[in-house]
C-alpha cells in the first residue's frame, strides 16, 4: 500500500513537472508535443466560459506565431516546422471564428464585432511583424515564414470582412 502510494506521489510530481518544462518548449523541442497536445489541450477542457476559451484560442494562435518569429530570429525555421505552426495556426483561428458566428447567431452582434475587430487588430499586428521578421532573413526562412505569413493573411482578410459587415450591422440598429 504504501508502495502505491509514493508511486502516485511521485508519477504526479514527475507529470506536473513535465507539464510545467513544456510550456517553454519550443518546435522541435522533445516536449513540444506535449506542450500541443497535452497541456493546451487539457487547459481548453478546463475553460469555464465561452469567453475564456476564445482568449485561450486568441493567446494559442499568437503564441504559434511567436514561436515562429523567434525560429525565424535563430534562422532556425524549417518549411517542415512552419507548416506545423501554421496549421495550428488554423485550428485556433477557426475556434475564434466560430465563437464569432455563434455570437452573432444568437444576437449579440455587438459582442462579435467586438471580438472581430480584436480578433482583426491581433492579425494586423502579427501580419507586420512577421513582413518585418521575413525581410531581415535568408531566403530559406523567408520560405519558410511565407506559409506561415499566407495563413496569417487568410484569417485577416477573413477578419476584415466579417468585422466590417458587423460593425454596419451594429451601426444600423
Amino acid at each position: 500500500m504504501l508502495s502505491i502510494f509514493i508511486s502516485l506521489i511521485f508519477a504526479v510530481t514527475l507529470g506536473g513537472g513535465v507539464s510545467i518544462a513544456a510550456n517553454s518548449a519550443m518546435p522541435g523541442d522533445v516536449l513540444y508535443p506535449f506542450k500541443i497536445n497535452v497541456n493546451e489541450k487539457v487547459e481548453e477542457k478546463l475553460t469555464q466560459s465561452s469567453d475564456a476559451a476564445v482568449t485561450l484560442h486568441l493567446a494559442n494562435m499568437e503564441e504559434r506565431l511567436t514561436e515562429a518569429t523567434q525560429l525565424a530570429t535563430k534562422g532556425a525555421l524549417d518549411e517542415k516546422t512552419a507548416q506545423r505552426l501554421a496549421e495550428n495556426f488554423n485550428t485556433h483561428t477557426r475556434a475564434v471564428g466560430g465563437a464569432i458566428t455563434r455570437l452573432q447567431a444568437t444576437g449579440n452582434t455587438a459582442a462579435a464585432a467586438e471580438l472581430a475587430t480584436k480578433f482583426q487588430a491581433t492579425l494586423t499586428r502579427q501580419t507586420a511583424t512577421l513582413v518585418d521578421m521575413g525581410a531581415k532573413n535568408t531566403a530559406p526562412v523567408q520560405t519558410s515564414l511565407a506559409s506561415v505569413l499566407a495563413s496569417v493573411q487568410q484569417a485577416l482578410g477573413a477578419a476584415a470582412a466579417t468585422s466590417l459587415n458587423l460593425s454596419q450591422k451594429t451601426v444600423g440598429e
